[in-house]
């Protein structure tokens, strides 16, 4: 009994680590909820109580036997505690946890933008570690028509905009990783 037990849990620790890898997002413990975001919520011993959801435009979140809960600006450990003395309640010694699906807040407000002549201009979610050939090969490539070696990122340092030019065709065709930079939050690439 206590192996089955004990391999249960295994397996849903697995699960909730997968689903953060698939995701690729890892929401942080100071990562505060905003509209938009995905949130499941797991009740151990008790999975009907659980719940994934969109926190709606209200800031709330609905649960079962918890009804509507005010889930914005609260972070993962917070909307715990939330939750587990609302299922007191109900349930003796709710054991409550929470995960961050998707952080739809997170990308609207920390993006890069490309533009101009690649095939799918938009916006990107700014990651740590993110570089100008990520950011070119997700919006699709160069168009035929783009001139590669007149690329430049747009970045905001303070109230001014600094130009940085990135001759793209020389890191393509020559391999001058010199020009492969690490982007910032916020960046603006642009492709004429």
């Amino acid at each position: 009994m206590v192996t089955r037990v004990a391999r249960g849990i295994l397996v849903v620790g697995l699960l909730l680590l997968a689903v953060a890898v698939v995701n690729g997002e890892a929401a942080g413990p100071d990562y505060r909820i905003g509209i938009g975001d995905s949130v499941q919520v797991f009740v151990w011993g008790n999975p009907d109580l659980g719940a994934t959801g969109v926190v709606r435009p209200d800031g709330k979140l609905s649960m079962p036997l918890v009804g509507d809960v005010f889930v914005q600006g609260m972070t993962t450990e917070e909307l715990q505690r939330v939750v587990t003395t609302k299922l007191k309640e109900y349930v003796r010694e709710p054991t409550v946890t929470i995960m961050m699906a998707g952080m739809a807040s997170y990308a609207q407000d920390h993006k890069i933008t490309v533009l101009g002549e690649v095939n799918q201009p938009k916006s990107i979610p700014y990651r740590e570690g993110i570089n100008i050939i990520d950011a070119i090969i997700d919006a699709g490539w160069f168009t035929p028509y783009a001139s590669m070696n007149k690329v430049t990122v747009v970045r905001k340092e303070g109230d001014k905009a600094r130009k940085i030019p990135v001759k793209f065709r020389d890191i393509y065709k020559k391999l001058d990783l010199s020009q492969v930079m690490d982007l910032k939050d916020g960046d603006l690439i642009v492709v004429p």
